[in-house]
């Protein structure tokens, strides 16, 4: 590279002040164009077309060059492909971290917004490693993906000529595969992850109060007022912590129905599509042989709409769609935090399922007041998730509107008031009013690092039953969910009565969750596991204006043909 530096073309400038900044990070270049020019494509959305090589000349897309949103992001692009070798430079996983790199440089707010909004519309199937590389971008900066790249060049490269070293046998070098991109992405933003024992303070207090916003904080923490401010936006960055707006339902007449449809692998091919019911929306779980489609429905709180509900399973068992179903209606419900057990030195969760089950009293028969008693001594964070039990009836379908562009994750007033194209005054007014009536409200939580497997279970745990089994049997397994780091716990009638839970812990101890529940709840009554993380089928829930009728929900029998 430094053979050229005496007389370099603008453009090859550009390029090679960028490079210099990775070679900090890399010893040299795996090669450099003798020449940079402009190309003559203009097509965008075919990243194929966003650069070249022909012979000794890199060709870059003119209207790259000329966009004064993508120039910078291009070149920083550029610059790390160099770094690569030359035949590699067109692998998926390779233009993965070319295309990321530039968002962990110091782009402008509106070159980053350009660039990223491009490579996620060229790149549909790349959404998941994307959200990856944001989040490592966010915890490691541009350090973290160039540690990725030379994990997957070590990968592809060396550990083949090692392995052709020891074993004297010719094997073409094998691309990474999605799995092992995965791996090194999630590995990576694990290790680069810091989360301090202020920020475990400051979670605390925020998910206590339920508000991010650092002056509410201070009042709680002998921290500086910019220590907290800092600490919250890169918590936020890294989704350790998140911050989300909820819709009362309660307040609106509606309640949450869940649907549990256990159906064969042959069978799940009837659910790729969404059903079209407008107060529906849905997970697919798989669990273990068999596969549960989870089906979460935000329905009118009503006798029929629940009867509506099972005929509608009962129809997709009669025609063979389903092996057997499940309805119920979630009724109390809160969830629960305990950070006891992650390490800040180790930033990893430590802990073991047979000692949280022994320090909770899980085996203990023991009376309901004294677990009450144990649960006020753990100082772990309870947070209600039900708000408002009496319904709201001054609505109307401006205010719903507005519902639905929470609902879909729009909260800027701008661009709200864009959306339902009224003034920006009375958009800001009904804002206001939906707030202060808590028909929506801000629901502050938590995901530890490594919280990467999910666990639901389905537990029929009736307080009725005189059963020595059954005794303090629900007391005994809520007081079990306190001890874990994140749990969401409801209560749960229609197929039987009992718990709902839900947690996301280490995907190493998911599954022993699952065998312990299934060893220690007695024979005889309901309950289903489900290990796994969901499919969406529906990502973004919708009220229909049309269906609200002066505080009243309009059902349609067409709302559950299959």
């Amino acid at each position: 590279m430094e053979s050229y530096l005496g007389n370099l073309t603008q453009l090859e400038n550009e390029l090679y002040e960028k490079a210099k900044v990775i070679k900090q990070y890399f010893h040299e270049t795996k090669y450099s164009p003798k020449r940079v020019e402009p190309g003559i494509g203009f097509e965008l959305n075919n990243e194929s077309k966003w650069s070249k090589f022909v012979g000794e000349t890199l060709f870059i897309n003119q209207k790259m060059l000329q966009g004064v949103h993508y120039r910078n992001a291009i070149f920083w692009r550029e610059a790390i492909l160099l770094f690569v070798p030359k035949q590699m430079r067109d692998s998926w996983w390779v233009r993965l971290i070319a295309n990321a790199y530039p968002l962990s440089m110091k782009l402008s707010n509106i070159e980053h917004e350009k660039w990223e909004k491009l490579w996620r519309e060229i790149s549909p199937d790349l959404q998941v490693y994307i959200d990856s590389c944001k989040l490592l971008i966010s915890s490691a900066g541009s350090p973290g993906l160039l540690k990725v790249l030379k994990q997957g060049l070590y990968k592809t490269q060396y550990q083949h000529e090692e392995l052709v070293k020891k074993r004297l046998a010719n094997k073409q070098t094998s691309d990474l595969d999605p799995h092992e991109m995965s791996l090194i992405l999630s590995n990576t933003f694990q290790e680069s992850v810091n989360i301090s024992d202020n920020a475990i303070d400051i979670m605390n207090i925020a998910l206590i109060k339920q508000t991010i916003k650092p002056k509410e904080l201070e009042k709680n923490l002998s921290l500086h007022h910019g220590t907290i401010a800092k600490t919250v936006k890169k918590l936020l960055e890294m989704n350790v912590l998140i911050k989300k707006y909820r819709i009362n339902y309660l307040a609106l007449g509606l309640t949450q129905f869940m649907v549990l449809l256990i159906c064969t692998k042959k069978q799940r091919v009837y659910f790729r599509t969404p059903i079209r019911n407008p107060f529906l929306y849905t997970h697919k779980f798989i669990c273990l042989n068999a596969c549960v489609i989870t089906q979460f429905y935000v329905g009118p709180k009503t006798k029929d709409y629940y009867k509506k509900l099972v005929n509608y399973c009962q129809n997709l068992k009669e025609k063979n769609q389903i092996v057997e179903f499940h309805v119920f209606e979630l009724h109390s419900a809160f969830r629960s935090y305990w950070f006891k057990y992650f390490n800040t030195r180790t930033k990893s969760l430590n802990f073991n399922l047979n000692d949280i089950a022994i320090e909770s009293g899980l085996f203990d028969n023991v009376s309901t007041e004294t677990h009450k008693e144990k649960s006020n001594l753990l100082g772990n964070i309870v947070i209600p998730t039900r708000i408002v039990e009496t319904k709201y009836f001054d609505l109307d379908s401006l205010d719903l509107k507005i519902l639905n562009q929470f609902m879909t994750g729009i909260y800027n007033r701008r661009a709200i008031q864009k959306n339902i194209k009224k003034d920006m005054n009375e958009t800001v007014q009904r804002i206001k009013k939906l707030f202060e009536n808590k028909i929506i409200y801000e629901d502050i939580q938590v995901i530890l690092p490594r919280s990467d497997g999910e666990i639901s279970a389905y537990l029929e745990v009736n307080s009725n039953k005189t059963s020595k089994n059954h005794n303090n049997l629900r007391e005994r397994i809520i007081n079990f969910c306190y001890h874990l780091p994140h749990v969401y716990c409801g209560e749960i009638n229609g197929t039987f009565n009992g718990l709902m839970l839900f947690s996301r812990l280490p995907s190493f101890i998911t599954m022993g969750m699952a065998e312990l529940f299934n060893w220690y709840l007695p024979d005889g009554i309901n309950t289903q596991i489900i290990v796994g993380r969901p499919e969406i089928q529906k990502d973004k829930d919708e009220l229909f204006v049309s269906r609200w009728n002066n505080g009243d929900w309009i059902v349609s029998d067409e709302d559950f043909e299959f």
